[in-house]
């Protein structure tokens, strides 16, 4: 079943502003709307009054990257004087953990990238402990032709045996093995290069060639690579563990970083929707959109609660000007919850409720 809202006008005198908006908050009926004239007189009162905070998008990965520590506790319930509280004695420590969370996080991706290329080269490396040759990008000489590489263990012998029968001039000497490989190195005379890499590809004969990413260790043993390596991937590890113990140590603060974010959120909605309405040292007004019966009834409690001091007033729609339209579920839920999760004409009539409550923290009485 669905609704078309009415537009009103409130105004009202200044000392009745918290109690008339207490009363708005319970109810969650309006959805306060822009006027210009409203919000050109409210940027001169708000002036000076938003404070520069900490990007909420720092925030939020700061919190992802705790959270893989930590499973989510799901909504946390606090009063708004709970979470102001919370939120005040988090914001000294907010800003050096949230920085340290972002270097920790771009510190510690580095890190496992940098130990992953290192085990890929260990891996590279290990058939070739034994190779007595320093690594280079060709073993070839200018009389000699020589090849490095993999070979399926049952064919060794019969490939030894092929190539020594096609000439002399052929050296075959064993660099390691796997379970399934065997590596080679095979070194021939540069005139029958040719004749012998024709049978490389019949015995499947697979070349390894070390290239550009072992260029920095030309001219040393595998070996030697291998034990440099080691230590290397051995520092990376150490530094890994301690950052992950430290951010171990952080997720302690993930509720405190969830509620400095919501309320940080929360009050930034509040202010931005403070400058839709003109609030004087003697008056506050301001436009909003609700249910007809829901408006009744506040004209109706306005008009016995204030004596007249509040007035609610119905208004014509400007031109070009539509109306939110509102929609009941079947089960007859909450006002407030309904518009949260039923909405029409989302991406250019989107209607929310006055001074929704944020995603995680929900502010009771309020």
């Amino acid at each position: 079943m669905g609704h078309s809202l009415q537009k009103i006008r409130v105004t009202g005198l200044r000392p009745h502003y918290e109690v008339f908006m207490r009363e708005v908050h319970r109810l969650g009926i309006l959805e306060v709307t822009e006027n210009t004239e409203f919000i050109r007189e409210s940027d001169k009162i708000f002036a000076g009054d938003t404070q520069q905070g900490l990007d909420p998008a720092h925030i939020e990965n700061a919190l992802k990257f705790l959270s893989s520590k930590k499973a989510k506790n799901g909504k946390i319930t606090l009063t708004e004087k709970e979470a102001e509280n919370r939120f005040q004695a988090f914001s000294p420590l907010a800003g050096n953990i949230v920085s340290e969370c972002e270097v920790m996080r771009l510190e510690l991706a580095k890190l496992k990238e940098e130990r992953a290329d290192i085990q890929q080269k260990m891996s590279f490396l290990i058939p070739f402990r034994t190779f007595k040759t320093p690594l280079a990008e060709t073993f070839s000489t200018e009389k000699t032709r020589t090849w490095v590489g993999s070979l399926a263990k049952t064919q060794r012998e019969k490939f030894i045996i092929v190539l020594s029968q096609k000439s002399n001039l052929v050296d075959v000497q064993p660099c390691g093995e796997t379970e399934k490989k065997v590596f080679l190195r095979v070194t021939v005379a540069e005139e029958i290069g040719d004749l012998i890499k024709d049978e490389f590809r019949f015995f499947g004969f697979e070349e390894v060639r070390f290239g550009k990413e072992f260029s920095e260790y030309y001219g040393q043993k595998p070996r030697e690579v291998l034990y440099l390596l080691e230590k290397i991937e051995h520092e990376c590890g150490q530094k890994i563990r301690f950052l992950e113990e430290r951010k171990a140590e952080l997720v302690q603060h993930t509720e405190d970083l969830q509620i400095f974010l919501e309320y940080s959120l929360w009050q930034e909605k509040e202010q931005d929707l403070q400058k839709k309405m003109l609030r004087s040292p003697y008056l506050f007004a301001f436009e909003a959109w609700g249910k007809g019966a829901d408006i009744a009834a506040l004209q109706e409690w306005a008009r016995r609660a204030f004596d007249g001091e509040v007035e609610v007033a119905s208004v014509p729609t400007r031109e070009k000007e539509k109306a939110p339209f509102f929609v009941h579920n079947a089960f007859w839920t909450a006002f407030l919850a309904l518009l949260s999760n039923l909405l029409l004409g989302y991406k250019k009539h989107k209607f929310q409720p006055f001074m929704r409550s944020p995603k995680y923290v929900s502010f009771r009485n309020v």
